[in-house]
């Protein structure tokens, strides 16, 4: 863990972090120590103050220097060595109440567990799609509208022994970043570049530009068919 540079509460952004493990409940008081030896220069970690809504909860103090990809990749390594579930709430100022954002990284981290299992980190502004599916209330509208495409990918997937769904699931898992899905998959760019083509033929709709939207609703589709709503 690099220094942490000098810099004042309003020179940097806030969030909360809610740790939880594959049985469900809280971390233990030591995922504050595990956290300070993994993320990098430029975050602090405090406790918030016992007694408040958020007992069981760290903030994490953010240098502006420090890229949100930089801290999303660090607490994802965090999360896949300890087989956690992390929640993460939105960025808030100095001024606003820590507290107040408790809730929301919890919320994150129990739907977080519930959707991907251990070893993810979700971030609350990134779940709006599953918030909103699962208070819709019909889920058998929801899954109808991904079955099409899903079972196409199985099907293409089955009749040319290819792995165009998990490839899929990787890419958005990665925030569509090729480097990393890649990385993750073990597979050259190249590969993937040429699997995403295969991906849009079999679907007839783009992985990559603005219609990579409706592959967002399927695939949040196909996660809640997993949990109880």
């Amino acid at each position: 863990r690099g220094a942490v540079p000098p810099a004042s509460d309003e020179s940097c952004r806030f969030r909360v972090v809610s740790v939880r493990s594959k049985a469900g409940g809280a971390v233990s008081e030591e995922v504050g120590a595990i956290l300070e030896r993994i993320l990098p220069g430029g975050v602090e970690i405090r406790r918030l103050r016992e007694g408040s809504s958020g007992e069981n909860c760290l903030v994490l103090r953010v240098s502006e220097s420090l890229s949100s990809g930089e801290l999303r990749s660090s607490l994802r390594d965090a999360a896949r060595s300890h087989r956690w579930a992390i929640g993460v709430s939105e960025a808030f100022p100095a001024s606003s109440q820590a507290a107040e954002y408790a809730p929301k990284a919890r919320e994150a981290a129990v739907l977080g567990m519930a959707l991907f299992g251990p070893g993810h980190v979700s971030f609350y502004e990134n779940l709006y799609l599953y918030k909103a599916f699962i208070g819709d209330g019909r889920p058998d509208l929801l899954l109808t509208f991904s079955r099409d495409t899903l079972n196409r990918l199985r099907d293409w997937d089955a009749c040319h022994g290819s792995e165009l769904l998990p490839t899929l699931e990787t890419y958005f898992e990665m925030d569509r970043n090729a480097g990393r899905t890649a990385e993750r998959l073990g597979i050259h760019r190249h590969t993937l570049r040429q699997r995403l083509e295969r991906i849009e033929e079999a679907t007839e709709c783009p992985v990559r530009g603005e219609g990579a939207m409706r592959y967002e609703l399927i695939l949040a589709y196909k996660h809640l068919s997993k949990i109880k709503l």
